[in-house]
């Protein structure tokens, strides 16, 4: 593989991918939640467990219910909030990278 050139296509080669966690959590809500307009520079991994809401990623707005999974990319303007409680999810904010290069 040319490590100059580390995406083939519309896929990377997986195998050489070295996730870097930097924050995961377990979060219940019992009472309304909202996360206020934010962009962070890691990747963001969401599963929600309970209740509803709502995330609004870029310009594209989305009604989570449990078992729904939202992936936020590094750069990317988002807020979130519950509709239905109690709301909680799982999450997880994490670096990707490859052959010693970030992937974004």
């Amino acid at each position: 593989m040319n490590s100059d050139n580390i995406e083939y296509g519309s896929y990377f080669e997986y195998n050489l991918m070295i996730p870097y966690v930097r924050y995961c959590g377990n979060d219940m809500y019992n009472e309304s939640w909202h996360l206020n307009e934010r962009i962070i520079q890691d990747h963001e991994l969401i599963f929600i467990t309970t209740g509803e809401g709502f995330f609004e990623i870029g310009e594209n707005n989305y009604h989570v219910t449990p078992g729904s999974i939202m992936v936020i990319r590094p750069g990317i303007r988002h807020r979130a909030g519950s509709t239905k409680l109690p709301f909680g999810f799982l999450w997880s904010q994490f670096d990707l990278f490859v052959s010693g290069k970030t992937v974004v």
